[in-house]
C-alpha cells in the first residue's frame, strides 16, 4: 500500500515511469509494451494524487504551480462512417468530397472568430492526406491532427512542408524517446501527449520542457488526455 510519503520517495527517484529499452529500429519501446507504459502514466497520476492529499495541495503545485487560471478547451466529434485504416486510406472522390463539404459547412456556420480542426486520427495514407491539405486550405484550421499513421514520422515532415495549417502529432507516442523523431525531423508543428499513454506527469513535463526549447513547437495535449 502507497502512503503519500511513499509516493513521494517513488516519483523523486523516478521509479513510476521511466522503464523504457530499446526496441526496434523505429522507435525505443517501454519494457511490456504500450500497456505498460499505459498503466504507468495511471499508476504516475495515482502518485501525484497521494502526495497531493498528503501534503494538502491541489497536483498542479506539484508541478510547479498554476501557469494561467484560464485553460481554452474544444468540443470534439465523434466518428461517422467508416472506422477501418484501409477504408480512410482509400477514400472515394465522393466521399472525400463530402468531408470537405462537412468541414466547409461547419466553418459558414460557427464564422471565421471560431476556431476549427481537423482530425485524422492516424488513418490516411500520404497521398489522400496531400489532397486533403490542398482541398483543407481555404477553412482556416488550427490544426490537422494525426493525418498520417504515426509509425510514418518522415512522412509527417514531408506532408508539413506542403500544409498551410498547422500539422499536430504524437498521441500514440509513449515516451520523450519516440518523442525524439518527431522533434528531429521537424515532422509536427504541435506535439499532442496523452497524459496517461505517455507516462503520465512525469514523463510529459519532460516532454513539455523539451517542447520549450524549440520557439516553434507548440504544446498541447490532446481532447481526451486526462492533463
Amino acid at each position: 500500500m502507497l502512503s503519500g510519503r511513499s509516493a513521494l520517495n517513488a516519483v523523486c527517484t523516478g521509479a513510476s515511469s521511466a522503464h523504457f529499452t530499446p526496441g526496434s529500429a523505429r522507435t525505443v519501446q517501454p519494457v511490456g509494451g504500450a500497456a505498460a507504459v499505459a498503466a504507468a502514466g495511471r499508476f504516475d497520476q495515482v502518485l501525484y494524487d497521494l502526495m497531493g492529499k498528503a501534503l494538502g495541495v491541489p497536483a498542479y503545485r506539484l508541478t510547479g504551480g498554476a501557469c494561467r487560471d484560464r485553460v481554452r478547451v474544444y468540443a470534439n466529434g465523434w466518428y461517422t462512417g467508416d472506422r477501418e485504416p484501409a477504408a480512410f486510406a482509400e477514400l472515394s472522390r465522393a466521399e472525400l468530397r463530402r468531408s470537405i463539404d462537412i468541414v466547409a459547412a461547419v466553418r459558414a456556420a460557427v464564422g471565421p472568430e471560431t476556431e476549427l480542426y481537423v482530425e485524422g486520427h492516424a488513418r490516411f495514407a500520404m497521398h489522400t492526406a496531400a489532397r486533403l491539405v490542398r482541398e483543407l486550405e481555404p477553412f482556416d484550421l488550427g490544426w490537422f491532427e494525426e493525418p498520417l499513421p504515426w509509425t510514418h514520422i518522415e512522412r509527417y515532415a514531408e506532408l508539413r512542408a506542403r500544409a498551410t495549417m498547422p500539422i499536430s502529432g504524437g498521441e500514440h507516442f509513449h515516451n520523450r524517446y519516440e518523442y525524439a523523431r518527431l522533434f528531429a525531423t521537424d515532422a509536427v508543428d504541435i506535439i499532442q501527449p496523452d497524459l496517461s499513454m505517455a507516462g503520465g506527469f512525469t514523463e510529459v513535463r519532460k516532454l513539455a520542457a523539451i517542447a520549450d526549447q524549440m520557439p516553434r513547437l507548440r504544446f498541447m495535449p490532446p481532447y481526451r488526455s486526462s492533463l
